[in-house]
């Protein structure tokens, strides 16, 4: 783990120290067992595991516990969603995020949710095992821009984050130019900086193709068929700033 990462996971627990552990969280007995309950009292906050924590996750807030009782949990279930996952996926505890309004919260604790994101993007654009678990789609709503994530993304043959731009663009490079799937709530500027950011990595992807065409040639054609599309599908000009 990167220590931008470590960084910002210490700060998670720092901030929300503060809020308490009840040892009886109220919940739908329809939907959580005594059973549930007890988990959620049987360890350190930093010891639980996805195991622990994962039924929790997914009733949060509307079966299961408060706002407050999120917040002192939101820690480690954002670490695990960065580490070794949890059984619903981080699209749950983010979504969770948005229930809880947390942009209405404390501006530290805004503050420490956002460190944390950043850190986990970074972390995630050179790591084979988690890319394509975290999205931009995921981060957008708390950032409202996509600038911070492509300012983090350095590219470097050597490790993950080609592979990863060019997995990037293949999946995504139609649906941006039509405004489909996830960037259908994206804001047009951010939409116009992504496709801008990717128009302009052109003359690296064929760098890439040399690069890789003796070593990789599986991955040196997925490149071919990258820049194929950038110059077959261009952009609309209509739709540029």
């Amino acid at each position: 783990m990167a220590p931008e990462l470590k960084i910002a996971i210490t700060n998670l627990y720092t901030t929300f120290a503060h809020y308490p552990f009840r040892p009886e969280i109220d919940g739908c007995p329809c939907c959580v067992s005594a059973q549930d309950q007890q988990k959620l009292s049987g360890k350190a906050l930093n010891l639980m595991e996805s195991e622990d924590l994962s039924h929790y996750s997914f009733k949060a807030m509307t079966t299961w516990g408060d706002v407050e009782d999120f917040k002192h949990f939101l820690p480690r279930l954002l670490e695990l969603s960065a580490t070794t996952g949890l059984a619903y996926g981080h699209e749950v505890v983010l979504g969770k995020l948005e229930y809880a309004k947390w942009n209405d919260w404390e501006e530290t604790e805004k503050d420490a949710i956002r460190s944390f994101l950043l850190g986990w993007w970074t972390e995630s654009l050179t790591n084979k095992e988690t890319w394509g678990l975290l999205q931009i789609k995921d981060l957008y709503p708390f950032f409202g821009d996509v600038a911070p994530f492509l300012e983090r993304w350095s590219i470097d043959f050597n490790d993950h984050s080609f592979r990863n731009l060019i997995h990037f663009i293949l999946s995504n490079y139609h649906d941006l130019i039509e405004g489909k799937s996830h960037f259908k709530e994206f804001a047009p500027e951010s939409i116009n900086k992504l496709l801008s950011w990717i128009v302009a990595k052109k003359e690296l992807l064929e760098q890439g193709f040399y690069h890789f065409e003796a070593t990789d040639l599986e991955f040196a054609q997925k490149i071919s068929d990258t820049l194929y599309m950038l110059d077959w599908v261009p952009w609309p000009e209509s739709n540029q700033l």
